[in-house]
């Protein structure tokens, strides 16, 4: 599959990913918070209705039973100072509703991500070169049709509201004041539902946009990956010359530890099993050295040089080299098996002395 133009064809790795996300930069959407603070608002406003009336009606109350015969700014003051204590016990409930609604629907967005990379100063969020570029991207195009698309949809939601309503609304010279009230709540109730779903529908495209962006930016290419990989795990070449030379390293030793053994089994051709028993050192026996094919006839070899005994048991030799491990005792299940050829190498030994 041919790369683009920029060569970014592959997804981000969890490193690239975890980068961003301690500079801040993560795939939110800011419509999300708006709708949701747009429903919350009004259904706080909604349930509290009784209470705010009632305190205007306090205020009401008050303010007209406290009028004098004459006016002074001392009274002006004692009226504004009511109305303002007034109005902050009636907005109270929505600012501390809308405020955790932010703090809730942020943490979510951002997996309780707390940075302060963003509040770092950069020279390129005051350079009018570098801001002027941000006005002739694909994102600001789309921002500003977004907003546009919005203005438009929320104006056709009054319109048509308003268009169902009219001819109540004709009539509402003949209401009283209840029905007058009641007619304007229906009418706002209709229009909030109705341009609420539509902030929530748009803020729902809008975060699967911003992922789909995010990632997007994040793309790598191939030479990127690359290198990430050789920073964060080492050069792959080097790492498989390492991994040879400690392959070698290892055989180099097991080939010097296979003339203390006291046996090698083998399978007889493929595989080839270097075991040693001395009860001073531990309570089973130990794999000095196991090997396939070509190690193994280099453990043959070596232990043929050395008069190693070499025992031929194809199914113990495969068992061991699949089980064992070198330097460690044999597994328990195979202790029987061992122990058996060994008592026949210890009185080969003897019968050959006695000779």
């Amino acid at each position: 599959m041919p790369e683009d133009s920029s060569g970014k064809t592959e997804q981000p790795t969890p490193h690239k990913l975890g980068e961003a996300r301690k500079k801040g930069q993560i795939a939110k959407s800011k419509e999300l918070t708006s709708a949701l603070l747009f429903i919350t608002s009004f259904v706080v406003l909604n349930i509290s209705s009784v209470y705010i009336w009632d305190s205007l009606v306090t205020l009401m109350h008050y303010s007209f039973g406290q009028i004098p015969s004459e006016f002074s700014y001392g009274i002006s003051g004692i009226y504004l100072n009511a109305a303002l204590k007034t109005a902050f016990m009636v907005l109270l409930p929505m600012f501390i509703t809308n405020f955790l609604l932010v703090v809730i629907s942020e943490s979510m967005q951002t997996q309780f991500l707390f940075t302060f990379t963003t509040l770092t100063p950069d020279i390129n969020r005051i350079n009018p070169f570098e801001q002027a570029k941000k006005y002739f991207t694909l994102k600001h195009y789309m921002t500003a049709l977004k907003s546009v698309l919005k203005i438009v949809i929320v104006f056709s939601i009054v319109f048509f509201a308003l268009k169902d309503k009219f001819p109540l609304v004709l009539k509402s010279q003949y209401l009283s004041l209840w029905q007058l009230i009641h007619l304007s709540g229906s009418l706002v109730m209709d229009i909030v539902i109705k341009v609420g779903i539509f902030f929530i529908f748009i803020s729902v495209l809008d975060y699967f946009y911003e992922r789909y962006e995010f990632v997007k930016s994040m793309m790598m290419t191939k030479k990127e990956i690359k290198e990430e990989y050789k920073r964060l795990e080492g050069d792959p070449e080097i790492k498989k010359r390492q991994r040879e030379k400690q392959r070698k390293m290892a055989q180099s030793r097991q080939m010097g530890a296979v003339p203390g053994a006291d046996v090698v089994v083998t399978n007889p051709v493929h595989v080839a099993v270097a075991i040693q028993y001395k009860p001073e050192i531990a309570k089973a026996p130990i794999i000095l050295a196991k090997g396939r094919k070509l190690l193994a006839q280099e453990i043959k070899r070596v232990a043929d040089e050395n008069y190693v005994p070499i025992i031929e048991n194809q199914m113990l030799a495969r068992a061991l080299y699949k089980y064992g491990d070198v330097g460690v005792t044999i597994p328990p299940q195979f202790y029987r098996a061992v122990a058996e050829i060994l008592a026949f190498v210890y009185n080969l030994k003897k019968k050959r002395n006695l000779r």
